[in-house]
């Protein structure tokens, strides 16, 4: 219990360093109490205790690799009093790992992977395949988890918040253009990299935002101006000035080379101003779903959000005390037109994820 206060008045020291209002903590840390003692987490503790280990399996990158989830493993363990063990995997793909687990249900064999972590567009696309569980999140954390961070039926939970980002070497380019057709101009051929998954373009081509065609041909006029595909972990070639910018990025990537000191800047395109987010499910298949459900819901208190925060330099904006809130409202506030991404709005449009395959085939091939 003293560790649970001592951990309650970290997360207030540090909501009260942003200047929140009092009311709003208040009822923040009350709402993190009730949920540590609520009846539903105590009953989902209580069986994950008696499961297998918890089995991860991500990008080596996320959240910490192996390091992290030991990490998150004492402290959940601390925090709700339960012994589980999280046996790490590094793995391929969020999209492999999700085709993986529509396979193994399908096949009767357990999910390889007890908690599914992953973006927008393959929660939406696997969501309707009807193989991830429905859980009361409200009832686990009552007062912390919200119906704004609920999706798919109970399936889906809003993890992290994504904004859609150019970066940029500072010392390179210390005026860089407010958008992307800036990079179309002749000064910056040659000089930039975009990813080969096309990070960042997959909301582009909807009929609300750019839409296909637009998207298309931006993509062919940029594929003329780059002169490499890095991943968005490979963020020390932007430092380094091999390149001068990542056209896009992914959110985070940045903001972990910044935070060591590296030349890089950040910004959002004027026109292309998009919010989307990482989601948790757990498959139908998994061994351990309590435990799988603990682990989430200790990932959506402040101390996980802090780890994700510190580990991935990507959090929640809903939460009061989320570094990326700021962010999130000033572009709301600021008059841009920014599209706020859900599952449900991207399995209304569909053309989004045909043109974001044209896109990456033309980062490619180069047509």
């Amino acid at each position: 219990m003293a560790a649970r206060k001592g951990s309650l008045m970290r997360a207030k020291r540090s909501i009260a360093t942003l200047g929140l209002a009092l009311p709003l903590l208040a009822a923040t840390l009350a709402g993190a109490d009730a949920a540590e003692m609520s009846a539903a987490l105590q009953a989902v503790t209580h069986a994950a205790d008696a499961e297998a280990p918890l089995r991860l399996v991500w990008a080596p990158d996320t959240l910490g690799g192996s390091t992290g989830a030991k990490a998150i493993q004492d402290s959940m363990n601390k925090m709700f009093g339960t012994h589980i063990e999280i046996k790490f995997v590094p793995g391929a793909s969020m999209p492999q790992v999700g085709l993986q687990i529509a396979e193994e249900y399908a096949a009767g064999r357990s999910a390889s992977s007890d908690v599914y972590l992953t973006s927008l567009n393959n929660a939406a696309a696997l969501a309707q395949r009807g193989i991830f569980r429905s859980i009361d999140w409200k009832q686990l954390l009552p007062g912390r988890i919200t119906d704004a961070m609920i999706e798919a039926d109970g399936t889906a939970l809003k993890f992290v918040s994504t904004v859609a980002s150019v970066a940029f070497n500072t010392q390179l380019l210390p005026h860089p253009p407010k958008t992307l057709a800036g990079f179309l101009e002749p000064e910056f051929k040659g000089k930039i990299a975009t990813t080969p998954y096309a990070a960042g373009f997959d909301a582009l081509g909807a009929t609300d935002v750019w839409g296909p065609e637009r998207t298309i041909a931006y993509a062919k006029a940029l594929s003329g101006q780059i002169s490499g595909l890095i991943r968005c972990a490979d963020m020390e070639r932007i430092a380094s000035g091999e390149f001068a910018a990542l056209v896009m990025a992914c959110n985070g990537s940045a903001q972990q080379i910044m935070a060591k000191g590296a030349p890089i800047g950040v910004f959002v395109p004027e026109d292309a101003a998009t919010v989307g987010f990482f989601y948790f499910l757990v498959p139908k298949n998994a061994a351990s779903p309590n435990a799988a459900t603990v682990f989430i819901a200790y990932m959506m208190t402040p101390e996980g959000q802090k780890f994700s925060w510190d580990s991935w330099k990507d959090d929640l904006h809903f939460f009061p005390e989320s570094r990326i809130a700021q962010e999130v409202r000033g572009l709301l506030d600021s008059g841009i037109k920014v599209k706020l991404q859900s599952i449900q709005w991207s399995q209304e449009h569909p053309e989004a994820v045909t043109t974001l395959a044209a896109v990456t085939r033309i980062f490619a091939t180069g047509n």
